[in-house]
């Protein structure tokens, strides 16, 4: 939900801001929690609470990423395959180059080093915790 003055809010969260801050004399208008600008606590319009498509996008995207990774027990099977071998002989990655952001299989690591001794490369099973942050 969205005020007048632009802060967002879940709806279950600012329903129970209203309800706790209204009292039976005085039940509008509310004040946002951050910024303390009233607002209309009844309904939409131009001074009260409104939908907020696009905060309801991204809680649905993260709901969507939270559901994958709740089904994927390993993470390290998200980041199996080398980047760099060709489909049909796709090998399995041994490590990831935090520089390239590339998983590559033994064969590939060893030409890698050769010729980019500078980048930083960890176990692909040490490499999960990156992924997800990036």
């Amino acid at each position: 939900m969205i005020l007048p003055c632009l802060h967002s809010f879940c709806s279950p969260c600012i329903s129970s801001h209203i309800s706790s801050s209204s009292s039976s004399s005085s039940p509008n208008p509310s004040k946002c929690p951050v910024c303390r600008q009233e607002f209309e606590a009844s309904g939409g319009g131009k001074g009260g609470v409104q939908e907020n498509p696009f905060l309801d996008s991204q809680v649905d995207r993260l709901e969507e990423l939270r559901r994958h990774f709740d089904s994927s027990s390993d993470l390290s099977s998200l980041i199996k395959e080398c980047d760099l071998c060709e489909p049909p002989n796709k090998r399995d990655a041994s490590v990831r180059c935090v520089d390239c952001k590339k998983n590559l299989c033994e064969e590939h690591e060893e030409h890698h080093n050769k010729f980019i001794n500078t980048h930083k490369v960890l176990d692909i099973s040490e490499a999960s915790d990156l992924i997800i942050s990036s």
